[in-house]
C-alpha cells in the first residue's frame, strides 16, 4: 500500500495502480471496502484527465506547427529572427492484453 502511495505521489499513476492491484490480489476482502472502490474511481478519473491533457497538448502542438509553416507567418518570423521550436506529440500506448478479469 505504501509503495502505491509513493508511486502516486511521484506521478507514476500506472505504477501506483499496478502496486495497488497486487495488494488487492493478495487480500481479496479489500475489494469489498469502500476505500478501494473510491481509489479505483479516482484512478479512473486521473487517467481520463491525463488522456485529456495529452490530447490538448497534441492539439496545441498541431496548431503551432501549422501556424509557423504558413507563408506570411513563416516569412515574418524569419525576418524577426524567430527560431521555430520543435515539439513532439505525446504518445501513450495501452496494452489491452493485461486487462483481464476486471470485474470479478
Amino acid at each position: 500500500m505504501t509503495d502505491a502511495r509513493a508511486k502516486a505521489q511521484s506521478g507514476d499513476v500506472e505504477g501506483a495502480k499496478s502496486a495497488l492491484n497486487i495488494v488487492v490480489e493478495a487480500y481479496p476482502e479489500i475489494k469489498s471496502q469502500a476505500n478501494y472502490s473510491q481509489a479505483m474511481k479516482e484512478f479512473s478519473i486521473t487517467e481520463n484527465r491525463l488522456a485529456e491533457y495529452r490530447d490538448n497538448y497534441n492539439q496545441s502542438v498541431k496548431t503551432y506547427k501549422r501556424y509557423v509553416r504558413k507563408f506570411p507567418t513563416r516569412l515574418f518570423l524569419s525576418w524577426r529572427g524567430y527560431e521555430v521550436s520543435e515539439h513532439e506529440y505525446l504518445d501513450f500506448k495501452v496494452d489491452n492484453s493485461k486487462a483481464t478479469n476486471l470485474f470479478k
